[in-house]
């Protein structure tokens, strides 16, 4: 069956300089493809008229259209599945993602999508698309929110899943890979895990994790094993030169980490860049880091203001942890990248960490 992935970008490449390869859509269409089904993906980087699109999704003879969005995306995915609805009543439109899974009773409400995806997709999409194929009904299906005769059918969520490892490597090549690393000088976006512990007020994880209660543990790794043999694989097909870990908290778990460290600094010498936080930095971890040729830390510092940082965003870390850590970074040669908000409540405009790193 051939499946059409939906991925709405607007101005993201304007933004940014380059398309980007969404990991969700990639592990969903590796599964299918897995599985002897087609996939095609729509790449939606800039709003286009209604004829268009239309024809843009009639040249791909999809009967699934599953359409994969943010907060922010939603509103052009809404508008193109409701195209799409009243063009071809005959497609299945489906939505999943962040979005849907946050607020699935307001995207089941907007009249356009026939079912919401509610949590991990790799099995509720494959399951999905067996169902269509076989001719049969999918109203019971784990997974699955949608609405019959104005009722809202809340099925069940599906567990966490625990064994990363057994999944495929995410398919790249949907995204058109090699124009991706022409544009970004070879950086490969890479994902060790799922799930980060952390109760940030401005970030969807806490939400996640109380939607995913009593559904398995939610941070995740895999093993360092099937990283190494993922990043193996790609340098044999594309020109890598940077690895660009994209885990919210790289170094959540100290044991795995270092395992990482020593096991990449054996059997890959590309750089590579993280995202972690402060907490999880330690000299014994940055040595590491640097050995295995780690060039650079992303960290989330947000706020200068220690009081909004903790009691407003809720990122619980002091500004002396803060300056520590970047001497730690500074002092192993890494780089250190800085995440920064503007306009918290109650800010003044006024610098409230003025001591420099």
């Amino acid at each position: 069956m051939k499946v059409l992935f939906v991925y709405p970008d607007i101005e993201g490449v304007a933004r940014y300089g380059a398309r980007k390869f969404y990991h969700g859509i990639g592990y969903l269409s590796a599964v299918l493809r897995q599985a002897g089904h087609e996939t095609a993906l729509y790449y939606a980087q800039e709003e286009v008229p209604r004829e268009a699109f239309l024809a843009a999704v009639e040249a791909t003879g999809a009967r699934l259209v599953a359409f994969s969005t943010t907060t922010h995306q939603h509103p052009y995915a809404v508008a193109q599945a409701r195209w799409l609805k009243e063009a071809r009543p005959d497609l299945t439109l489906v939505a999943g993602g962040t979005h849907p899974t946050l607020v699935p009773e307001q995207v089941a409400g907007e009249g356009c999508f026939d079912a919401v995806c509610v949590g991990e997709g790799e099995a509720a999409l494959l399951e999905l698309v067996g169902r269509l194929e076989a001719g049969e009904g999918y109203a019971d299906l784990a997974g699955w929110w949608l609405r019959r005769d104005g009722e809202l059918i809340k099925n069940p969520l599906r567990p966490l899943l625990q064994d990363l490892d057994s999944l495929p490597f995410a398919d790249r090549e949907l995204f058109g890979y090699d124009e991706i690393l022409r544009a970004n000088g070879g950086w490969v976006d890479m994902m060790s895990g799922r799930g980060c512990p952390y109760d940030c007020s401005y970030c969807c994880n806490p939400g996640l994790k109380e939607r995913y209660r009593g559904l398995g543990k939610y941070v995740r790794y895999r093993s360092v094993g099937n990283v190494l043999d993922e990043i193996a694989a790609l340098r044999r097909r594309y020109p890598v030169r940077t690895i660009n870990f994209q885990d919210d908290t790289f170094t959540l778990d100290h044991r795995w980490t270092l395992d990482f460290c020593a096991a990449y600094r054996s059997a890959c010498r590309l750089p590579f860049w993280i995202n972690t936080r402060v907490e999880r930095l330690n000299e014994e971890i940055i040595e590491a880091l640097a050995a295995a040729g780690c060039r650079g830390v992303r960290i989330g510092v947000e706020s200068g203001n220690e009081h909004l940082r903790q009691e407003i965003l809720k990122k619980r870390m002091s500004n002396a942890e803060i300056l520590a850590a970047g001497r730690l970074a500074e002092k192993h040669g890494l780089e250190v990248y800085t995440c920064n908000m503007l306009g918290v409540p109650g800010e003044t405009g006024r610098a409230s960490c003025r001591e420099r790193v």
